[in-house]
């Protein structure tokens, strides 16, 4: 970690340790919340102001493309022009989003408010990948079922027990996936207010920052 007035604009902790989550603290002069802290479902306790800096935490998912889905929080700490990520996962929009801005050479990602919108845009991006996906499934059982004749339909579909599991499982799935949007508005709008003319003063937006670490 480099001294304050360095080119680090964003600190990326994935399942930190004790001692990194110290150094981060000591040099951002903020308090990086907990696991047990980050699941906290009260809307005041996942977005807040605090140490000259917005803590914001929504609800990720990851391993979309599995049978075996997860929610994960993660949570940004927008200080100045310094983000920090805090996550205990490793979702592929973070990698996807990595392989973006070296292929740009993070232009668009000058500041720490640039990365995290570049972030979220990923997790949105892998979000409405699974939400096409998901409806295209829907409409082969659909047609598997409904529009071919029985003697063509595909025996796994045309077992009624069957299809109403893999219905059950789809809709659980696009449950999850609303409940991850909700709280990604909800951290955009707190964030969209949180960045007003009262709090613009705590921003430095002449320092130059390019360095992603």
């Amino acid at each position: 970690i480099e001294e304050p007035g360095s080119q680090i604009i964003w600190i990326d902790l994935f399942s930190p340790s004790p001692q990194e989550g110290k150094e981060v603290e000591a040099f951002l002069k903020l308090v990086i919340p907990t696991l047990d802290e980050m699941k906290e479902i009260e809307f005041s306790s996942r977005l807040y102001f605090e140490d000259d800096a917005e803590f914001m935490t929504y609800t990720l998912l990851h391993a979309l493309d599995t049978e075996d889905v997860q929610k994960t929080p993660i949570t940004f700490i927008l200080k100045r022009n310094v983000l920090v990520t805090v996550r205990y996962a490793e979702p592929k929009p973070f990698m996807a989003f990595l392989m973006r801005a070296q292929r740009n050479h993070t232009v668009g990602y000058e500041t720490g408010e640039g990365v995290m919108l570049g972030l979220i845009e990923a997790v949105v991006d892998r979000v409405a990948d699974a939400l096409e996906r998901i409806s295209t499934e829907v409409d082969g059982l659909s047609h598997q079922v409904f529009r071919n004749g029985a003697t063509r339909a595909n025996k796994k579909t045309n077992d009624l027990e069957s299809v109403i599991s893999q219905i059950g499982i789809k809709s659980d799935l696009v449950t999850m996936i609303q409940e991850s949007l909700v709280s990604i508005t909800r951290l955009a709008a707190y964030h969209s207010a949180a960045a007003g003319p009262e709090r613009k003063g705590a921003k430095d937006p002449n320092r130059q920052r390019t360095k992603l670490v």
